[in-house]
């Protein structure tokens, strides 16, 4: 008899943490990876999270164009005890594009997802400006100053 009452408790012990554990896979957060600060908050908000700067790296740019390149769940509580369970932790890279040799960011050695991710939505805003009038005009002035650059992507 005992055998049978510790195989029950274990099969609804076993059944109890699968839907505890199970639950956090439906509730995923937003991916705001890699976007800019200004649209990761509105993707966030969109979701009822409220996004909480936790680090910077880089003073390059204003906030709001900082590159998103992690988030997290506080796992801290409130002064009464609470959770925080609308806030999202943002870690920001404030640098305007990725590393050159003049300009501080992400090394383009560095292929980790944030980095990457970086670097591809500072591509798309590159190909995006390289179309303006502005970006046209630099396009003919780079290609008369350095003919032997050949074509330039995006010109």
């Amino acid at each position: 008899m005992k055998m049978i009452i510790s195989i029950a408790s274990g099969a609804a012990v076993a059944c109890a943490s699968m839907v505890l554990f199970s639950a956090g896979v439906a509730a995923a957060d937003p991916d705001v990876v890699g976007k800019r600060y200004a649209d990761a908050k509105g993707v966030l908000s969109g979701a009822s999270l409220t996004p909480v700067v936790a680090t910077m790296v880089g003073d390059q740019v204003p906030q709001d164009q900082c590159f998103v390149v992690s988030t997290s769940r506080p796992t801290f509580l409130d002064q009464g005890g609470a959770s925080k369970g609308d806030v999202i932790l943002v870690n920001l890279s404030c640098y305007p594009k990725p590393a050159s040799g003049t300009n501080p960011g992400f090394s383009a050695a560095n292929n980790a997802p944030d980095a990457q991710a970086v670097r591809d939505t500072h591509e798309q805003e590159s190909k995006k400006w390289m179309q303006t009038a502005e970006g046209q005009k630099w396009c003919h002035a780079a290609l008369e100053k350095h003919p032997d650059w050949g074509a330039i992507p995006g010109c």
